[in-house]
């Protein structure tokens, strides 16, 4: 629990204690305080965002509450800036505030200093405090050959060397003036490039050993982070266990500084942010001691930290509210953005909406980017089929997969012209890698309407555009699409190596959602396969990554996902309460789709709960949303369900009217081992029925189907069924060359059992017609084959009948 101490002088000597050695990690807030004045981020996005998008949805932007600062930066690298060098203001930037010089003089004290920011105002500090001749001490800790010639940061000491720690990279080294643009960590890709699987947000494998060595038996004083908007801190945080003590300082403007120790009792409800969860996580480990600060940081510094760890009469540096001469960060990075087109601002403030979710802003951006198109006195072919693109993202969201084909195909037509008459390789590269896009678009929204083959030429002729481009970002979700039709197919094995190879792509390229849905996906499959734990692991994986980035769609999937397993493990208490989360989710978002998959399991749940009648109301309802949607895959199999219950219920008619409705969907898109499935349910309710001649015309039907697609197993269970009906109608000649094909059959697969069932049957066919000889044959070998399957119960049974044959005269 927090318990406030005595008084404030004791509270701080006892939360920093002098003498201590001490590590410190600092954020963007520390930076904010004047005369250094770095803009935060609100300030930089909406100055970013003034010039790249409309202006009419700029606030809309700026203001929403999932907007990362990390994602807008991604889509302006990509679209605008690739060199980022917007972040080249922070080079007019040399006058380090209070925080600063303590963290420099606490350098030369020999404490840790490991920053996340790009500034350089900690060495700019560290100049103002020593000699010219001794700037060669000060080591800029950015590279991954740094952080690898440096994991001992005792020796950078006893070489009289300085070492600041910037973990998230730098535009440069500002010591040796050395670019270091590769290093930088400040897109959502750049945070989940090269990382392991299961550690998506830890710092990079090279960056440990230093990080690591220098926080051993220090404590550890964090300031400058909300505690909300750090993708790598808190996973390094909660791998810390070997520091003293972990100190939190929250920048609040409190008239006196508050101190708290975290203890395990948090039944009080006083740990509502998410700092002080993960605080009270920490805390509870009962590793090391948890203290938070609230402060105002630099009058804290000043006043009670300065004279502690720095001592000394020194007089801090005097702060100015401004510094003269320095532009302000919207004028300056004017001439960077000025050239954006507005058909450009529509496409960019559209992605960024897709990302978020925002549906109908996303569909609002992209007709007013295409009509900005279609006014342009020279039109931007690229950024059409973009936005066409795009536009027909919404429209399968919404399951109008006709419409966003024709958009599809449009864009590709666009992009096809373009490649012919491109002047140049470059020009004609950048159009093959948009009709990468298109056609792995065409494809979904095939996959979408049944038509599976023709998908699978799209998606391998997508694959062969992107190897002719050299473009790697496309290849991921056309893997993961190829991996989606091979598992619609049921061909397990080819849909895992295109997940896999995709997730290898995913993680060299650093992208964060393409790994969450193959994550997701190498789960569902796993699932399917008997891999529990596995499937388990990927799946929450995938879902602390949906929740890092704040993607509601993806929680959605993921939540329906878990609850999946949460059924199989029988734990239907906790899949009902993920299911209900997910509906949520995709009410709100209005997907079509998934609210009819999630009331399908919602179905499934109390239909295993034994109440049919719920069951059948759920299935019902997600029938009907699907007809809306036109998923002809889903809509069988929804109508299969609820045949399912309605035979179950005893109403055989209505069962009939829902199996020959999903048959006539798996005709319709040509899946023959859907359709089988479906004639063999509708023979089964012509047998309850004792209408031997139907069901003998449906399973002979199902067994044609069953054989083209050599599914042996079921197609055994069918000519069994066969066997009854011809014996239910006294024809045991056309029973006994079926009851031989279905024993031949599971002879060849070898399946003793079965084939000893098969056997016995045929050997009651043999002794209904009188052929003693023949029907003990079959007994014989039939007993035989149960007692090397070890199965005795089999065995004695047909002992029993043998014993009852007469004997042949």
């Amino acid at each position: 629990m927090m318990t406030p101490s005595e008084d404030a002088r004791g509270a701080v000597e006892t939360a920093f204690p002098p003498g201590e050695e001490y590590a410190f990690l600092i954020g963007a807030g520390v930076s904010m305080n004047p005369p250094s004045s770095v803009p935060g981020a609100r300030t930089i996005v909406k100055s970013l965002l003034s010039y790249c998008a409309p202006a009419r949805e700029v606030e809309p932007l700026t203001s929403h509450p999932a907007l990362r600062y990390e994602l807008l930066v991604e889509w302006i690298k990509a679209l605008y800036d690739p060199e980022l060098r917007f972040l080249e203001y922070l080079d007019l930037i040399k006058e380090p505030n209070i925080i600063h010089h303590f963290l420099a003089r606490l350098v030369q004290k020999r404490h840790v200093v490991i920053t996340t920011n790009f500034d350089y105002l900690i060495e700019h500090a560290l100049k103002a405090s020593l000699p010219p001749e001794k700037h060669g001490r000060i080591l800029p800790v950015i590279t991954r050959q740094d952080f690898v010639g440096c994991q001992d940061i005792g020796k950078l000491w006893e070489t009289d060397l300085l070492p600041v720690v910037k973990i998230h990279g730098s535009r440069k080294n500002v010591m040796t003036d050395e670019l270091t643009i590769d290093t930088l960590i400040t897109t959502i890709s750049s945070l989940g490039k090269g990382k392991e699987e299961g550690s998506t947000f830890a710092i990079e494998p090279h960056k440990k050993p230093l990080v690591y060595n220098a926080l051993a038996g220090r404590v550890l004083v964090v300031m400058g982070y909300s505690g909300s908007d750090d993708f790598d801190i808190t996973p390094l945080l909660m791998e810390v266990p070997f520091v003293k003590k972990l100190v939190w300082i929250e920048h609040d403007a409190v008239p006196s500084p508050v101190i708290a120790r975290i203890g395990e009792d948090a039944g009080d409800g006083r740990y509502s942010s998410r700092t002080d969860q993960l605080l009270r996580a920490l805390g509870q480990r009962g590793e090391f001691e948890v203290v938070k600060v609230r402060c105002s940081t630099a009058g804290f510094i000043k006043e009670a930290l300065w004279p502690l760890l720095v001592g000394g009469d020194v007089v801090p540096p005097e702060l100015a509210d401004g510094v003269p001469g320095r532009p302000d960060f919207r004028d300056w990075i004017r001439p960077l953005f000025e050239g954006a087109t507005v058909p450009q601002q529509y496409f960019f403030a559209a992605q960024v909406y897709y990302v978020l979710k925002e549906l109908e802003a996303t569909a609002r951006c992209c007709q007013d980017g295409l009509a900005a198109v279609a006014g342009s006195p020279v039109e931007d072919a690229a950024i059409r089929t973009q936005l066409l693109n795009l536009q027909g993202n919404i429209e399968q969201i919404h399951g109008r997969n006709q419409e966003a084909l024709a958009l599809y195909l449009e864009a590709h037509e666009v992009n096809r012209r373009r490649v012919e008459a491109a002047a140049g390789e470059g020009e004609r590269r950048d159009a093959r890698a948009l009709m990468a896009t298109d056609l792995n678009n065409i494809a979904t929204a095939l996959t979408a309407l049944g038509n599976y083959r023709e998908a699978l030429r799209y998606l391998r002729e997508g694959l062969e555009q992107e190897g002719t481009s050299e473009v790697v970002e496309g290849e991921i979700p056309l893997l993961n699409n190829i991996g989606h039709v091979h598992e619609l197919r049921n061909d397990y094995q080819a849909a895992l190596a295109a997940y896999r190879r995709g997730l290898g792509a995913a993680n060299r390229e650093g992208d964060l959602p393409s790994k969450m849905t193959l994550l997701n996906n190498i789960g569902r499959i796993q699932l399917e396969t008997g891999q529990r734990d596995a499937a388990r692991a990927s799946y929450e994986e995938a879902a602390r990554l949906a929740s890092e980035l704040g993607d509601p769609h993806a929680q959605m999937i993921l939540a329906n996902n878990l609850a999946r397993w949460a059924m199989e493990a029988g734990d239907d208490e906790s899949a009902g309460r993920e299911l209900r989360r997910a509906l949520d989710l995709a009410t709100m978002l209005d997907d079509k789709a998934k609210m009819s998959g999630i009331l399908s399991n919602l179905g499934s749940i109390a239909l295993q709960a034994g109440d049919a009648g719920a069951g059948l109301e759920r299935f019902e309802a997600a029938l009907g949303i699907m007809r809306k949607v036109g998923d002809p895959q889903m809509l069988l199999i929804y109508l299969n369900n609820i045949g399912q219950v309605h035979e179950r219920l005893g109403d055989l008619q209505r069962a009939v009217q829902h199996y020959g409705e999903a048959y006539e969907r798996a005709r319709d898109i040509q899946d023959a081992a859907k359709q089988a499935l479906l004639l063999s349910k509708i023979g089964g309710v012509a047998f309850k029925n004792q209408d031997w001649a139907k069901a003998t015309e449906l399973y002979e039907a199902s067994t044609n189907l069953y054989e083209q697609v050599r599914d042996w197993p079921n197609l055994v269970s069918v000519l069994s069924n066969l066997v009854q009906c011809h014996k239910n109608q006294k024809d045991l000649a056309g029973a006994i060359p079926i009851a031989e094909r279905a024993a031949s059959i599971d002879e060849r697969l070898g399946d003793k059992v079965s084939l000893g069932m098969d056997l016995k049957q045929l050997g009651d066919l043999h002794a209904m017609a009188g052929d003693r000889a023949a029907a003990a044959a079959s007994y014989n070998r039939a007993m035989a084959l149960f007692e090397e399957a070890g199965n005795e119960e089999y065995a004695g049974v047909v002992r029993k009948v043998m014993q009852d044959l007469e004997p042949a005269p």
